[in-house]
């Protein structure tokens, strides 16, 4: 495991503030086959094999990489 972060913000919606509260878990992984494939139907828009060197030039939005993160 890479790192474990979470987020917790109050949302204003038209039916008041609702309580969100987002973990986000990366991991490493080692390919040993098959093919990378974008989800179908689910909450990914994008698959992406990335170097542990390049993820600092990607950009990342909140929830997952926001600065209120917890590392470990």
């Amino acid at each position: 495991m890479l790192t474990v972060e979470s987020l917790r913000t109050l949302p204003e919606r038209t039916t008041g503030t609702i309580d969100h509260h987002a973990i986000c878990v990366i991991y490493t992984a080692v390919v040993v086959g098959g093919e990378l494939r974008h989800e179908v139907g689910g909450s990914t828009d994008t698959a992406a094999w990335v170097p542990l060197a390049d993820v600092s030039a990607l950009h990342r939005g909140d929830p997952c990489m926001s600065t209120g993160g917890v590392t470990g």
